[in-house]
């Protein structure tokens, strides 16, 4: 990837409410995606083959045909390269840069952490961090519910699962937030420091898993290992390196970003948390409203492998799409009253919080699962829920990710609630 595929700060064409994709853009992109719907569905970013497509239509059309717009070379400023191979033949790359059987390949490599039996494996764990952190702060009345909460449960998840300490939390919020498909809108200090931080990630990660190879474990990073070598039949450090990086930085930062945002939405209308927190089977629902309106991953890139047409518009082959997933899920032609919350919506599962087609986020049954327990923790035990006075509701300075940083609330505790047996 390079930065300077886009420039420093994107030139908004006539009309246009908003300069997006950009950092500047990223604290409201909402009525650009008002805009692009309605005026130009398959944007051309002036003076750029690059194109944003709004139209949930459209977005479902490029993600279930990777034929036409892969993932491989998909950044911007990048192209397709050919990757070194395992024994197997299977490319070193990341699962999201990938199509076809080299896809397939890398999302059964992790599969086993993240299917539905792992999933009710990890549910006592998940309660038990969820309930620790509630008693680190409820006494007090108050906290920051970003960092206090939403930022450490996915990442103690995560790093309990890897079988890593949890005083990588920190670390790991830091990994989750790397720029893939964003990185050619940082300025060019931000992209110095994605780069280090990614270069530090991979390192932590491949001495954590030479030191398996030397005494192997019971946890995650030990049984990718073993996975790799038995699918290939000798060891590719290499390339389990790059898996378990995505694994680890793709389990964190944007759970915690819905966990803040899911929270604030029930603030902003009460009514609402008050049905909510007196039926718990209305929590689900609710998620996947809050996923919708307030998607964590806003869009992603990918590069068009055959001369095509969208939306009438000519694309060359070597040019990009940026997949809007945000601007889909606020489409008026796909959900009523798209911009409005309501967490009783009939047809929410239509929404593109977690992409669709081949690239389907992996991770989402963990996320989903990490989501309703926290709210059905957090419901049953923080009372009268509200914003502190002058609350900070600004949103993290990232071109696709969308996330507050900070929350600040306050509340009456309540009692805590039994383990689930």
């Amino acid at each position: 990837m390079e930065r300077g595929a886009v420039q420093d700060r994107v030139q908004a064409a006539d009309g246009c409410p908003v300069a997006y994709p950009s950092v500047e853009g990223a604290e409201c992109p909402y009525p650009f995606y008002s805009w692009a719907h309605r005026e130009h569905p398959v944007y051309q970013l002036p003076g750029k083959s690059v194109y944003f497509v709004s139209r949930h239509e459209d977005v479902r059309f490029v993600t279930e045909h990777p034929e036409i717009f892969s993932s491989v070379g998909k950044t911007l400023g990048s192209k397709p390269e050919p990757q070194p191979t395992t024994a197997s033949g299977v490319e070193i790359r990341a699962m999201m840069e990938s199509d076809g059987a080299d896809h397939d390949a890398h999302r059964k490599f992790t599969s086993q952490l993240l299917e539905p039996r792992a999933m009710r494996g990890y549910r006592p764990m998940i309660e038990a961090i969820s309930s620790e952190l509630i008693d680190s702060f409820i006494e007090r009345g108050h906290c920051d519910f970003v960092t206090d909460y939403a930022n450490k449960l996915p990442g103690l998840v995560t790093a309990r699962v890897a079988g890593l300490p949890d005083s990588l939390v920190e670390d790991l919020r830091a990994w989750g937030q790397i720029e893939a498909s964003g990185a050619p809108f940082l300025p060019p200090e931000r992209f110095a420091e994605h780069l280090a931080t990614r270069n530090s990630m991979i390192s932590y990660v491949r001495k954590a898993l030479e030191e398996r190879l030397q005494s192997p474990r019971n946890d995650g990073l030990t049984h990718l290992l073993q996975v790799q070598q038995q699918r290939d039949g000798q060891l590719s450090l290499p390339y389990v390196t790059l898996q378990a990086a995505v694994f680890l930085a793709g389990g964190t930062t944007t759970t915690a970003h819905m966990l803040a945002m899911a929270l604030l939405l029930l603030i902003q209308h009460p009514e609402q948390m008050q049905k909510v927190a007196s039926n718990s089977k209305a929590i689900g629902p609710f998620i996947e409203e809050a996923l919708r309106l307030e998607s964590p991953v806003q869009w992603v890139t990918r590069r068009v492998a055959t001369d095509t047409v969208l939306g009438g518009a000519h694309m060359a082959s070597g040019s990009h799409v940026i997949i809007g997933f945000g601007a889909a899920n606020r489409d008026d032609a796909e959900f009523q009253a798209a911009d409005r919350f309501d967490a009783e919506r009939k047809g929410v599962n239509r929404h593109v919080a977690f992409g669709r087609g081949p690239h389907t986020c992996i991770g989402q049954l963990l996320a989903r699962t990490e989501m309703m327990i926290a709210f059905e923790h957090l419901l049953a035990r923080l009372k009268n829920i509200a914003l502190a006075p002058g609350a900070d509701l600004s949103h993290i300075e990232s071109p696709s990710f969308r996330g507050l940083k900070s929350l600040r609330i306050h509340f009456d505790p309540g009692p805590r609630i039994a383990p689930a047996t």
